[in-house]
């Protein structure tokens, strides 16, 4: 992933905005133990980066159903520990202000977006062009 940030830290002005849609499955706990990608120090370390370069980076907060305050976390994402400068956003059950149930949640989470019936690309049954996965979407 650092790679990825770099690279966009090249291309990139001050004022754009990165947003970071990915994830790292650190498996300590549960089956799926999604953490944002902060987690890792390279990425956190690159993140920090780009903040400093004055550019507006977005993280996802992960759907790992996880307290990003826990002790198991050693302080990865208390921002009194450390601080990437990144905006962390969590997800939300639709328009209703409640946290979606597969969301990581806790002090580090800044911000709070629609996890619930967004469609996108890529895969699903909500509608379909046959013979063309490009134009399939899940809401």
């Amino acid at each position: 992933m650092s790679l990825a940030i770099a690279s966009a830290i090249d291309d990139a002005p001050a004022g754009a905005v990165l947003c970071l849609l990915t994830q790292y499955d650190i498996r300590q706990v549960k089956s799926e133990d999604f953490v944002p990608s902060e987690y890792a120090r390279i990425d956190f370390d690159a993140i920090r980066t780009a903040v400093a370069l004055g550019i507006i980076v977005v993280e996802i907060a992960a759907n790992g159903d996880n307290d990003l305050d826990d002790d198991r976390f050693t302080r990865r994402f208390d921002l009194s520990s450390r601080d990437s400068g990144a905006i962390m956003v969590a997800a939300t059950n639709g328009p209703l202000p409640t946290r979606a149930f597969f969301s990581n949640y806790g002090s580090r989470v800044d911000a709070n977006g629609w996890g619930d019936k967004v469609a996108t690309t890529g895969h699903g049954t909500s509608f379909s062009v046959p013979g063309d996965p490009l134009q399939r979407y899940i809401e």
